[in-house]
């Protein structure tokens, strides 16, 4: 939410509404958002082993060095397919 009037510009930013740059029109995905592009169920990266939180910056962190479900998938479906056909399957 983001209140405009003519001196100030002020916004409240929380995890339900993420701080966005209203210059760009642009904001920060949240971790949520970053789990659904990797391909992962919401909150996969929420909780440790341990059972406890994981803060947002180690989410994001392990989203970024994941590979993607789906790429990940292809990838092993086109091993597959080559494979059997090499074999002349």
């Amino acid at each position: 939410m983001v209140a405009f009037d003519e001196k100030n510009v002020t916004s409240k930013a929380n995890r339900s509404n993420p701080q966005s740059d209203d210059r760009y029109g642009v904001r920060r995905l949240t971790p949520r958002e970053t789990e659904r592009l990797q391909g992962f169920p919401d909150n996969w990266t929420r909780w440790g082993a341990d059972g406890k939180e994981i803060s947002d910056s180690a989410r994001y962190r392990m989203c970024g060095n994941a590979v993607s479900v789906t790429v990940a998938q292809w990838i092993g479906r086109r091993m597959r397919d080559v494979d059997a056909k090499a074999k002349g399957e």
